[in-house]
């Protein structure tokens, strides 16, 4: 590790949401931290594959933590597939709690809810 750890921040959903925002700006005021968000509208499909690329490019170089916030279920496996650093992931929901209970998308406790 650096004398100064060198941090990855990341969101799969709105960066600009209170809880992201919250850790982007901490870390960003202590750590040399690298944002890699996407503010554009679409689907969750459609941000993940902008991000993915420029995660994978910021993985190359030195990193010391990663950090996934909200909703960055698919990138942690991302991140932890191409990088040996430690992952600090915030998810704040699960993804159940929002396809069955928030938005009620699959029934809850169904396979589908389950997967």
């Amino acid at each position: 590790m650096n004398a100064v750890p060198q941090l990855v921040f990341v969101c799969g959903r709105e960066p600009d949401y209170v809880r992201n925002a919250m850790i982007a700006r901490t870390l960003a005021q202590h750590y040399p931290t690298d944002l890699i968000v996407d503010s554009r509208r679409g689907s969750l499909s459609l941000r993940l594959a902008r991000l993915a690329p420029r995660l994978l490019r910021r993985l190359r170089r030195a990193h010391d933590l990663i950090v996934v916030g909200f909703y960055g279920h698919p990138l942690v496996l991302l991140a932890r597939r191409f990088s040996r650093a430690p992952i600090l992931f915030d998810p704040f929901v699960s993804t159940y709690d929002t396809l069955a209970g928030d938005r009620g998308r699959v029934a809850e406790g169904s396979l589908a809810a389950r997967a």
